[in-house]
């Protein structure tokens, strides 16, 4: 009989740490964008200052889901190897 999912734990668990890593540093790459120029202040000014805001928290968001979702492979794995222990155990009690 075979399973109708498997899930390779071991490369699931690997693809996690580099994924935290990207989140990490996408945030940090956001906190880092420069800050507008007010001297002199010119009539695009405030709509560059708008569009800088509007890329920071995007990047800022998208860190952070980048983030999550390491999390949530790890939980996943987590769920998955318990419940692979759980199935094992009870086949060994119909044997």
């Amino acid at each position: 009989m075979q399973p109708d999912l498997q899930a390779d734990t071991m490369a699931l668990t690997a693809c996690s740490p580099p994924l935290l890593d990207l989140g990490a540093e996408v945030t940090a790459g956001a906190a880092r964008t420069p800050r507008p120029s007010t001297v002199p202040r010119w009539a695009s000014s405030d709509a560059a200052d708008d569009v800088t805001g509007s890329v920071r928290a995007a990047l800022t968001d998208l860190g952070s889901s980048i983030s999550a979702t390491a999390q949530a492979i790890l939980a996943a794995v987590a769920d998955y190897e318990a419940a692979d222990r759980r199935s094992a155990a009870r086949a060994r009690r119909f044997r």
